[in-house]
C-alpha cells in the first residue's frame, strides 16, 4: 500500500508529469518562433530603440548574390515587399530587408502571400515604385537553431507600374526593366541561441547583400506626390485576387494585381478559367450608375462610372494565372501637358521634367510630344 500524501501535492505531480510529456513530444525544428517571423500586410514600423529589435546570432555566414538585368534602382522611395510562399526563409528575408530598407529612410509595404482561405483584404492606397516577390528555392531549417543551414531564394523585382503596352501605362512614365535575384547563403550559428535570433541573422545578412549589390543603399531621391484630390477608389475584392501594390501618374492612377491561378477547380471535380470567378464577383454588383459593365465585345474588360470619374478593369493571361489592372484615368491629359509644356518655356524647372518624363506616353497626341520635345530641346520622341 502507497503511503499517505498530502492531496495539495497531486496537482502539482499532475502538472509535473503533464509538462515532461509535452517536452517528450517536442520534435527537433520546434518551439517559439521555429516558424520565421510573422508577416502581417502593411507598412513597416520598426521601434524607435534599437535595443527593441530582436538581435541577430553571432555565427559563421557566407551569402552569394547573383543578379540578372540592370541595377536602375536607386530612386525607389515606397517599395512593395512580396511573398510567394510562406516559408521561414521567405519571411526571414522580408523582414530583414525591410529593415535595412527602413533604416535608409524608405517606406517598406510587406504584402506577403496570405493563409488559404483568408479573408481578402482592400489594398492600402498608397503609390509605390517597385514591387519585389521573394520565393524560397531550396533548403530548409536546421532542428535546432545552432545549427548548420544553407537555403537560396529568388527574388523578382519589377516597377510599380502597369505591364508595357497597356492602356493605363501608355499614360505613364516608364520605369526600368525587371531584375530577377537569386541569394543564397549557409549560416552555422551558435549553441544556444534562439529561433528568432537565427531568422534575425540569415534575413539581415541575405537583405543586406542583395542592397550592396542593387546600390541600395543610400536613402531614394523623394518625389513629388501627385495630387488628385481624393484617394484611389478601391477594387473589388475576392479570395481569388491579390493586388499588389498602387501606382499614382499625373494622369491616371491605380492597382496592379493578379489571379495567381490559371483555372479553378470547382466542387463537381469541373475546372473553369480562374477569371470567371472575377466576371461573376462583378456581374453580382447592384445594377445601375456604378454598376461594372463589359466594355463593347472585349470579354476580358469591364468599365464602371464613379464619382471622381470612369474607371476601367482589365484582365491578361500570364503564365500561372492573370494579370489585372484597376485604373482611373484624368480627363484631358493633352491640356495639362500642354500647359506644362507653357510654363516649362517660361523657366518652371518642375514643368520642364514634367514634360520630359512624360514625352513618351503614347496615349499624348504624337504632334503633341514632337512640337514639345522641339520647343524644349528634348530628343523626339
Amino acid at each position: 500500500m502507497l503511503p499517505a500524501m498530502p492531496n495539495s501535492l497531486w496537482p502539482l505531480l499532475a502538472v509535473a508529469a503533464v509538462s515532461l510529456a509535452a517536452v517528450m513530444m517536442i520534435r527537433p525544428g520546434t518551439g517559439i518562433g521555429a516558424d520565421g517571423p510573422e508577416i502581417l500586410p502593411g507598412i513597416l514600423r520598426l521601434p524607435n530603440k534599437e535595443h527593441l529589435l530582436t538581435p541577430s546570432m553571432p555565427g559563421e555566414m557566407s551569402v552569394q548574390v547573383a543578379v540578372d538585368g540592370g541595377t536602375d534602382t536607386t530612386d525607389w522611395h515606397r517599395i512593395v515587399l512580396g511573398s510567394d510562399d510562406r516559408h521561414p526563409f521567405t519571411h526571414a528575408f522580408l523582414r530583414g530587408t525591410g529593415e535595412h530598407l527602413v533604416h535608409t529612410g524608405r517606406v517598406v509595404l510587406f504584402d506577403p502571400a496570405v493563409k488559404p482561405g483568408a479573408a481578402p483584404a482592400t489594398p492600402l492606397p498608397i503609390h509605390a515604385e517597385s514591387v519585389w516577390s521573394v520565393a524560397r528555392l531550396a533548403g530548409d531549417r536546421p532542428a535546432l537553431p545552432g545549427l548548420s543551414a544553407t537555403g537560396s531564394l529568388r527574388i523578382v523585382l519589377r516597377p510599380a507600374l502597369p505591364p508595357e503596352g497597356h492602356p493605363a501605362a501608355d499614360l505613364l512614365p516608364s520605369g526600368p526593366a525587371p531584375v530577377t535575384a537569386t541569394v543564397s547563403f549557409a549560416f552555422t550559428g551558435q549553441p544556444g541561441g534562439t529561433w528568432p535570433q537565427w531568422y534575425a541573422a540569415v534575413g539581415r545578412a541575405t537583405g543586406k547583400a542583395l542592397l550592396d549589390r542593387l546600390a541600395l543603399g543610400a536613402s531614394a531621391t523623394r518625389t513629388r506626390p501627385v495630387e488628385w484630390g481624393s484617394v484611389i477608389p478601391e477594387p473589388p475584392v475576392a479570395e481569388e485576387i491579390r493586388w499588389r501594390s498602387a501606382f499614382v501618374g499625373e494622369f491616371v492612377r491605380g492597382y496592379i494585381g493578379g489571379i495567381d491561378v490559371p483555372t479553378m477547380i470547382h466542387r463537381d471535380g469541373a475546372t473553369s478559367p480562374a477569371v470567371d470567378r472575377l466576371a461573376k464577383l462583378l456581374g453580382n454588383t447592384v445594377t445601375g450608375r456604378g454598376a461594372w459593365r463589359r466594355a463593347g465585345n472585349d470579354a476580358l474588360r469591364w468599365e464602371r462610372d464613379h464619382g471622381d470619374g470612369h474607371i476601367t478593369l482589365t484582365a491578361q493571361v500570364v503564365e500561372g494565372g492573370w494579370t489585372l489592372v484597376f485604373w482611373q484615368e484624368r480627363p484631358r491629359p493633352g491640356e495639362r501637358f500642354l500647359a506644362w509644356v507653357d510654363a516649362a518655356k517660361a523657366g518652371d524647372p518642375a514643368a520642364s521634367a514634367s514634360v520630359a518624363a512624360h514625352i513618351r506616353c503614347a496615349r499624348l497626341p504624337a504632334d503633341l510630344r514632337r512640337s514639345a520635345a522641339a520647343a524644349l530641346g528634348l530628343p523626339a520622341p
